[in-house]
């Protein structure tokens, strides 16, 4: 996947910025957002979010070596969470970047842009697509996204990562793959996620993962 990075941004990535945001009482509209899980402090809904986008992060970057965060509640949701990860952040390769996960936002965003030394990459979710810009060209070149999978009224549905996961899970347990995430691949997560919140509530700059 690093490698893929390398290509599209046509030399070595340097920098990038990560911004993930969806307004909490939109996630599951047809349910009152205060009565499952992502409304409780220890599975919190941005609490959750943070290791997802560091898992593919990571998988670019390498481990997280340096870190700082402003972790906070700033909304007026009934719910005794935090609603923003505000995070900077250093890989092992050397890359440094922001990430804001929060669920605030209106409309939804997930929005990825990394800066390499010889070009730009940004990832539009909303957009389904990723759009290059390589030194000394004019404008973007566009890679849309697979088709997305189609629910039963014929709207647009997220189902592509999960049927992905599934297929994933069924070629490890039979052996044809690795497993792509390793427990100690996911303990190291946890340990990044509780190092940012350490890092907002001790105001340590910077904060070393250990």
């Amino acid at each position: 996947m690093a490698g893929l990075v390398q290509c599209y941004c046509n030399g070595r990535p340097l920098a990038f910025t990560h911004h993930v945001g969806q307004y909490l009482p939109d996630w599951h509209p047809w349910e009152d957002y205060r009565t499952f899980y992502v409304a409780r402090r220890e599975t919190g809904a941005a609490r959750e979010i943070v290791p997802f986008e560091l898992n593919w992060l990571t998988g670019l970057f390498g481990p997280v070596t340096e870190l700082n965060a402003f972790v906070a509640k700033l909304s007026a949701l009934e719910a005794d969470i935090d609603d923003i990860y505000s995070t900077l952040l250093r890989f092992e390769s050397g890359v440094q970047g922001s990430m804001v996960i929060e669920v605030i936002s209106r409309p939804a965003i997930r929005l990825a842009r990394i800066i390499g030394d010889e070009g730009t990459l940004q990832w539009d979710w909303n957009g389904r697509r990723v759009l290059q810009h390589s030194a000394g060209q004019e404008g973007w070149t566009e890679h849309p996204d697979p088709p997305p999978v189609r629910g039963p009224g014929g709207e647009w549905v997220a189902e592509n990562m999960y049927i992905e996961e599934m297929a994933a899970f069924i070629a490890a347990i039979e052996g044809r793959e690795p497993w792509p995430l390793s427990l100690e691949d996911d303990h190291r997560l946890l340990l990044t996620l509780e190092a940012l919140e350490a890092a907002s509530d001790e105001g340590r700059r910077p904060f070393a993962v250990g």
